[in-house]
């Protein structure tokens, strides 16, 4: 494949005809566009911007493609290379468990014939001892295929590592050119908001796994943070969709400063920067349960850490509260939490208040708790406060366990 484009295709040039406004890139960098006809104002109406986006989806369908196609080869390879052995070894096997059983058949003929003890007893050492060395082979051939089959687990491995590594470099190389161009609409459309006067932050967050359980490369995503303090509510964007919401804030911003226009007349369907609210996490609050191993009540107030940028999103009031089978608290405390082993240990947990949030982000709250040996997970009732301005909470629910 060359590396020329035709409209953002990866194409044979030979014999192709080109069409009114066709864009032509030799390699990533030289761009062109052709003109059959123009009227000299509708060249502005294709952008640089979606010219590289064009190809970047193409190179990455590309790079796909090619990895896919060396997978499906890896894997037919390796496929018919355990075949093989299995094949192999199987008729190995079976050739020797068919000698073994002709010569046993042959050792009963000739016993069944002799009728003086000294032959019976020397054909039966020789059949025990044909019968050892066939076992014998057996098992050596069983060792054998043991050792093969770890030399091609370890061989795949080392295949994998280095398909790993490649995707790894490939990724890297990926997510370096997507903050190049994200960093630039980025600072753009930060101004745009001042302009505009909207109350509204973006931050971009790089984070592995982001939201999601299904499997991604071991290079981080990319995500944009949203924080609509109009709204109150906090969403994320793919790369996808921040482009859109930034083609569309282009639109709108040319529009406020070539025509005057009202901003505050603007509808949510309008709104490029407005966006449904999805249930976000806020942050983590992590509780240590070792007091419990002496019995002992206690409690903490916590800081609410936000896992993206390790800021303290407010304050957490929790009470733990180690009791017996009859709910009563314990008069009495070990000397050693060893002297517990073999006991069952209940406690309660309370939580009791959570405040110091930003008032932005107080509507349809709710805290979620989980101790780390257990998977459920306990939930409190949703919440909200819109008017006072340090906020405070008075939670009071408590859970057993």
């Amino acid at each position: 494949e060359k590396n020329i484009f035709i409209n953002g295709k990866n194409i044979n040039i030979e014999g192709k005809v080109l069409q009114n406004k066709d864009r032509i890139a030799f390699g990533t960098n030289a761009i062109f566009l052709f003109m059959k006809k123009s009227d000299g104002k509708d060249i502005y109406s294709i952008e640089w911007e979606l010219c590289q986006r064009e190809i970047e989806n193409e190179i990455n369908e590309m790079k796909k493609r090619k990895e896919e196609e060396n997978k499906r080869i890896h894997e037919e390879k390796l496929l018919l290379l355990k075949k093989n052995m299995e094949e192999k070894f199987n008729k190995e096997k079976k050739e020797l468990e068919d000698e073994l059983k002709k010569q046993q058949e042959n050792y009963l003929n000739q016993i069944k014939e002799l009728n003086e003890n000294a032959e019976k007893q020397k054909i039966e050492q020789e059949r025990l001892f044909q019968e050892k060395k066939l076992r014998d082979k057996l098992e050596q051939l069983e060792q054998d295929k043991i050792k093969k089959r770890r030399e091609l687990e370890i061989r795949e491995k080392s295949e994998i590592k280095n398909l790993t590594e490649s995707q790894i470099i490939q990724g890297k190389e990926k997510l370096e050119k997507n903050l190049m161009i994200l960093l630039k609409k980025f600072a753009k459309i930060k101004l745009m908001i001042s302009e505009l006067k909207l109350n509204i932050n973006l931050e971009v967050i790089l984070h592995k796994n982001f939201l999601e359980k299904k499997e991604i490369n071991s290079n981080p995503n990319i995500k944009i943070r949203v924080e609509n303090y109009e709204e109150g509510t906090v969403y994320y964007w793919d790369l996808e969709t921040f482009h859109n919401r930034y083609d569309l804030t282009k639109e709108l911003f040319n529009k406020y400063m070539e025509e005057d226009y009202d901003i505050n007349t603007l509808t949510k369907e309008d709104d490029p920067l407005w966006d449904e609210q999805d249930e976000s996490l806020m942050g983590y609050a992590f509780f240590k349960l070792e007091p419990i191993s002496y019995l002992i009540a206690t409690k903490n107030e916590l800081n609410i850490i936000n896992p993206y940028n390790g800021k303290s999103m407010g304050l957490i009031d929790i009470e733990i509260i180690p009791h017996d089978e009859k709910n009563n608290e314990f008069d009495e405390v070990p000397e050693s939490p060893y002297d517990l082993i073999g006991q069952n240990l209940l406690y309660k947990i309370k939580i009791l208040k959570i405040k110091n949030l930003n008032l932005n982000f107080c509507k349809n709250l709710r805290i979620e708790y989980q101790s780390f040996y257990d998977k459920s997970i306990n939930y409190t009732k949703i919440y909200n406060q819109n008017e006072e301005k340090n906020v405070e909470f008075d939670i009071g629910e408590d859970f057993e366990h």
